[in-house]
């Protein structure tokens, strides 16, 4: 049974574009010294940066590509649409020629973080000067901090987003006091999940909402396999996602079951799946595979999908597996994303975070 979300999960990105319009814009006055006009093809600013990765490799860049896309192709509003990386990658998301891309950087530099931070600041600052956009909207809690620093005292309006577990995030009182002031002081604030926007506080006052990951119609479209084969997971090889968790976890039923593990994937963890994989003497049962541009069909030929991690926001490829009708298991990891849409043992199974025996027995 396809999750349908009642049917409105791959048009999120027309209620990123309604809480612009009717909140944002309408509610909150430019002066005509400073701007001629509110234009009806909004001029709208998108900020990705995502951990140190450009528009690729991983669920937020993802959401931002299709975030930027859809508001730029849309036929009635007919939006400008800017979207600003920290520098250019391989392999990345296919943007809308619509879109107008620029980069700060040629490559990540391993220059001190704050004199970073500073210099990208200025960077942003004149490039939203000369831009005089409506809205500026960043995901990623550093790009947020950029979003902020980088707008004060400019006429535009900012939406920022919590792309991920706030306690974890924002951990020390240092960091917990500068970010709730921050998102304080934007014009909006969206949140993946209840949990996320309860972290704040009843005292937080900034307009905000809970918008779920958009989830393209094609994981819907596309046709499941009658004989599905193989446990699948994607996601990058980080700490978070807790690859270890599921390749041990398969190593104790892999005797039981017919089907392989394969992980879609990569990052810095890669060789420590390698040494784990050869220890547990899976070699010929684990397969780690590079990400895909077409996880689609990955997921409607899968028999199992299995998301082991240890926190997330609102997990895209959760949402796109229970899209595709691919039975599915997860950790029910805060911040409450998988929870949210997986009512247990209707149309998936959740389990305890860092649980290898409960993941094994599900």
């Amino acid at each position: 049974m396809k999750w349908e979300n009642n049917g409105d999960s791959w048009k999120s990105w027309k209620v990123y574009g309604k809480l612009v319009k009717d909140h944002i814009l309408t509610k909150h006055t430019i002066k005509k010294s400073d701007k001629e006009n509110i234009m009806e093809n909004h001029t709208i600013v998108t900020l990705k940066k995502g951990e140190g990765r450009t528009i690729k490799a991983g669920g937020a860049a993802r959401v931002m590509t299709n975030l930027a896309n859809q508001l730029a192709d849309d036929p009635i509003e007919k939006n400008e649409i800017y979207l600003l990386t920290n520098f250019s990658g391989e392999n990345e998301y296919e943007l809308s020629n619509k879109v107008i891309r620029y980069t700060i950087d040629l490559y990540e530099t391993d220059e001190n973080r704050i004199k970073k931070n500073i210099r990208r600041c200025r960077i942003i600052r004149r490039w939203v000067k000369q831009i005089i956009p409506d809205i500026v909207v960043s995901f990623m809690s550093e790009n947020d901090a950029r979003n902020y620093f980088a707008t004060r005292g400019l006429c535009v309006h900012t939406v920022m987003s919590v792309r991920n577990d706030p306690a974890i995030l924002f951990r020390g009182i240092l960091k917990n006091k500068l970010f709730k002031y921050i998102y304080s002081h934007a014009d909006g604030v969206v949140f993946q999940t209840e949990d996320a926007r309860k972290w704040f506080g009843s005292s937080f006052r900034t307009y905000n909402r809970i918008i779920m990951n958009q989830t393209a119609k094609k994981f819907y479209e596309e046709e499941r396999n009658s004989y599905p084969q193989g446990i699948v997971t994607l996601g990058s090889f980080l700490p978070k996602k807790n690859h270890m968790l599921l390749i041990r976890a398969f190593s104790k039923v892999a005797d039981e079951v017919f089907d392989d593990l394969w992980i879609y994937g990569n990052g810095k963890l890669k060789e420590d799946y390698i040494s784990l994989i050869v220890e547990l003497n899976l070699q010929q049962r684990v397969h780690l595979c590079d990400f895909s541009k077409e996880p689609h069909k990955i997921l409607a030929n899968a028999k199992l999908f299995v998301l082991s991690s240890d926190h997330e926001g609102m997990p895209n490829v959760l949402l796109e597996a229970l899209a595709c009708g691919v039975p599915t298991i997860s950790t029910d990891c805060p911040c409450g994303g998988p929870r949210m849409i997986i009512k247990n043992r209707e149309n998936g199974i959740l389990v305890p975070i860092s649980d290898v025996d409960a993941l094994a027995e599900a």
